[in-house]
């Protein structure tokens, strides 16, 4: 193996691969990379055996040829090189970094034991924009469960049907349902995939444009994007059926100002109590007052402008919660549908895209 790179180029891959190599682990060979080397470019490709990573860029290909190496002291070193360009070479089966102040040598791992890298035969199921793509988990992942004792809902599930892809994520007291009507599917889409896999993806296309293609094949999902490509392995299991919890009759409507709104949560949130910040909401005529109170912290309680004709309604709301779904909402105004003070909060955007509907659902706290 012989073969020049661009060394910003060459830095772009290591710091999207090296971003999921475990620090510690059992299986030592999990530590490195695996470059490949083709007519004109290299792939360098990590795993730790939940998730892969496989990213390319142009170089100039002397001599092909695989080599498998330790990830982070080859990331540290390129990071520290000043030449703009790197040569590569194995020499007595070491591997080589030739720079302008001299020699690296690093020992290479067998080949034949770095795990394999998932591939898919089959056509992309779907494509869309990045952009809006890592937007849809942006307004999604961060909804999931950590109790580890029910693996179904710790995952975001997408599903297709028709010509429509549903995301849902759940923790259990709070419910987000997107739906995106602008997809042209060419199969069958039902899986758990992993917060972790779809917050690197977000990680390393934030800065990509194009479209990014989703692949899917018994307990793998994968997803490419330009010269990036990353599979991951789904969560086992099925996922509630959401649909069943979806208020139908709340007939109490709020529509109120979003920022304004958001604002005095998070300054109300300042006083709720570290254990479940909770804020208590009392909606009545045209006015929202909120009120948090925790003898060893303080006190607050301010009045917010809605639009509401009823009765006077006490909901209790963790606040900290409650916030990180409104940020996520980019209508002007929201718009509240509530029943009672036991029952679910659906919370959608007054104003509608054009590209999909998203609706949350909030699960109020008993007060005291």
């Amino acid at each position: 193996m012989k073969f020049k790179v661009e060394k910003d180029e060459l830095l772009k891959v290591l710091q999207k691969v090296t971003g999921i190599v475990p620090q510690r682990t059992s299986f030592e060979i999990l530590t490195s990379i695996f470059i490949h080397t083709l007519e004109n470019k290299i792939e360098i490709s990590s795993t730790d055996l939940d998730m892969a990573i496989t990213s390319s860029c142009n170089a100039n290909v002397i001599q092909k040829g695989d080599v498998v190496i330790n990830a982070r002291r080859f990331h540290m070193f390129i990071k520290e090189v000043f030449d703009n360009e790197i040569e590569i070479e194995i020499i007595d089966k070491e591997f080589v970094i030739k720079t302008s102040n001299g020699n690296c040598k690093m020992p290479i791992s067998e080949v034949g034991k770095f795990p394999q890298i998932p591939e898919f035969k089959k056509p992309p199921i779907f494509k869309m924009e990045s952009s809006k793509f890592i937007d849809y988990i942006d307004r999604t992942s961060f909804i999931v469960s950590k109790d580890e004792m029910k693996p179904s809902i710790t995952g975001v599930y997408f599903y297709i049907e028709d010509t429509e892809l549903f995301i849902i994520a759940t923790d259990g007291h709070r419910l987000v349902e997107l739906r995106e009507n602008k997809i042209s599917p060419t199969g069958d889409f039902n899986a758990i995939i992993p917060p972790k896999s779809l917050n690197h993806l977000k990680r390393i296309t934030e800065e990509s444009s194009g479209e990014i293609e989703v692949y899917f094949e018994s307990n793998s999902v994968g997803f490419r994007i330009n010269n990036d490509f990353i599979s991951s392995k789904i969560i086992s299991g099925e996922f509630p059926k959401y649909k069943e919890i979806i208020p139908k009759d709340n007939d109490k409507l709020v529509l109120v100002k979003k920022d304004e709104f958001l604002s005095g949560i998070r300054r109300s949130s300042i006083f709720s109590s570290p254990s479940n910040h909770e804020v208590k909401f009392i909606f009545s005529d045209n006015m929202v007052n909120l009120i948090a109170n925790t003898p060893e912290i303080g006190s607050t309680e301010e009045k917010i402008e809605i639009e509401y004709t009823g009765e006077t309604l006490p909901i209790g709301f963790n606040a900290r919660e409650f916030s990180e779904v409104l940020q996520r909402i980019s209508s002007e105004q929201i718009i509240l549908k509530l029943k009672n003070e036991l029952s679910a909060a659906l919370i959608v955007p007054e104003t509608k895209s054009e590209d999909f509907n998203i609706l949350y659902i909030m699960m109020p706290l008993r007060l005291e």
